[in-house]
C-alpha cells in the first residue's frame, strides 16, 4: 500500500500465495476462500492492483508490483501470476512479466491473459 503526504491511500495490491501445483490465475480463486500459503515456496498470485487515479502516472503501481516482488522472494516463491486485459499487457511487460498467452478465465465475458514472473 503506498500513501501520499496527507496519509490517504494511492494504491494497493492483492492476492494469495498458493501451493506450486498453481501456475495461473484461475477464476474460481475470486469466488472461494483462498488460503494464503504461510510457510515459504509456493507461488505468488495477484488479484487486484489498483491505483487512485489521481495518483496514476507517477509510478505508483510499478512500485507497488516491486515490494510486492520484494515480498515473495523473501517468501521463496517461485513465480508471480496474475491476469490482465489486453490493454495492461505493456505496463506488465514493462515490469518484467511474460505473456504467457489468453487464460481460461471466463470473467465478464473479456480475454484476460496470464501473465507471470519468474523470481
Amino acid at each position: 500500500m503506498t500513501r501520499d503526504e496527507y496519509d490517504r491511500i494511492a494504491g494497493f495490491i492483492v492476492g494469495p500465495a498458493v501451493d506450486q501445483q498453481f501456475e495461473y490465475i484461475e477464476d474460481w480463486m475470486y469466488e472461494a476462500d483462498v488460503q494464503n500459503r504461510q510457510q515459504p515456496g509456493g507461488n505468488q498470485m495477484i488479484q487486484t492492483i489498483a491505483v487512485d487515479p489521481v495518483y496514476r502516472s507517477q509510478g505508483i503501481g510499478s512500485q507497488l508490483l516491486s515490494a510486492f516482488e520484494d515480498l515473495a522472494i523473501q517468501n521463496q516463491r517461485h513465480h508471480i501470476a496474475l491476469t490482465c486485459l489486453i490493454d495492461r499487457v505493456p505496463f506488465y511487460e514493462k515490469n518484467g512479466y511474460v505473456n504467457r498467452g489468453i487464460a481460461a478465465s471466463e470473467h465478464a465475458g473479456e480475454i484476460w491473459y496470464n501473465m507471470t514472473k519468474l523470481l
